[in-house]
């Protein structure tokens, strides 16, 4: 055997000596330290709170007062601490009468979350009733619409139970943007179990100083095009129905020549609406 082999021969058992020793030493506290870390973190998950529910599903079928606690317990923790710390939200699904209740709680060993099935028996949704022919407003009367309603048996509010809800509907006003003489009222209805129900109306005032109404609300126009904001204008009369066009005030910056979005408002004593101008 020749000088080299010898020596290529002693440099692989060096590296073999070195390698079982690097092993002996090193490796029994790495695998030693993986275990140790494995077996923490076994016993942290064993230790972890956990809510307990008994039933699993919650039925509720309108006819009592629903307890989203009722058969909750929680480790360590009273009725009177569950009520007044743990945090209780329910999730719509796709099914009307299946929802999901998720219950999380800030306990000594970290905050915990779990989930509940809640099914609704007999259950169609909220939803409102608007009669056919809404009441009329005066301009005092325009934020008083609700009370307006009350008076009305025709107006039914339910909260998918079959249970009167009107109480409970909520109502956005806004003045129509092509009438002066109309408002628009939205009443929305949402129930504890996340569902909503929405009607729109368009009601009448009475006693205006005078209407304007416009034939739309937006208009598109090319760059370049004319544009006669009085075209748009369908009526302005006063209060006996005469025609009093010559009063209205136009306002607005628009450049038919520039690509954008502009806004003309009519002016007709003390009533006011808008027209968008898009010139594309």
């Amino acid at each position: 055997m020749n000088h080299s082999a010898i020596i290529a021969k002693a440099l692989v058992s060096v590296i073999c000596i070195f390698s079982l020793v690097f092993l002996y030493v090193f490796g029994e506290r790495f695998f030693r330290t993986e275990i140790q870390i494995e077996s923490r973190e076994q016993v942290e998950n064993e230790e972890q709170d956990s809510f307990v529910f008994d039933p699993e599903e919650l039925v509720y079928d309108g006819t009592r007062d629903l307890d989203l606690l009722e058969g909750v317990s929680l480790e360590n923790f009273s009725q009177e601490e569950l009520k007044n710390k743990v945090f209780i939200s329910i999730t719509p699904a796709d099914n009307l009468s299946r929802k999901t209740i998720e219950y999380t709680a800030d306990t000594e060993k970290g905050r915990i979350r779990s989930n509940r099935s809640l099914r609704l028996v007999n259950y169609n949704g909220p939803k409102i009733e608007l009669p056919d022919e809404m009441p009329s407003v005066t301009m005092d009367e325009v934020d008083q619409i609700m009370d307006l309603l009350s008076e009305d048996e025709s107006y039914k509010a339910e909260d998918g139970f079959g249970k009167d809800a009107r109480e409970h509907v909520q109502v956005d006003i806004e003045k129509s943007v092509i009438n002066s003489a109309e408002v628009q009222y939205t009443f929305v209805l949402e129930n504890a179990f996340g569902d909503r129900a929405t009607e729109k109306a368009d009601v009448h005032i009475s006693d205006v100083p005078a209407v304007i109404t416009l034939t739309e609300k937006e208009v598109f126009l090319q760059a370049g095009d004319s544009f006669d904001p009085t075209e748009y204008i369908e009526k302005a009369v006063d209060p006996t129905g005469d025609s009093i066009i010559e009063e209205v005030v136009c306002n607005g910056d628009f450049n038919t020549a520039q690509s954008g979005e502009y806004l003309v408002t009519y002016d007709l004593r003390g009533q006011t609406v808008s027209l968008t101008v898009v010139v594309e």
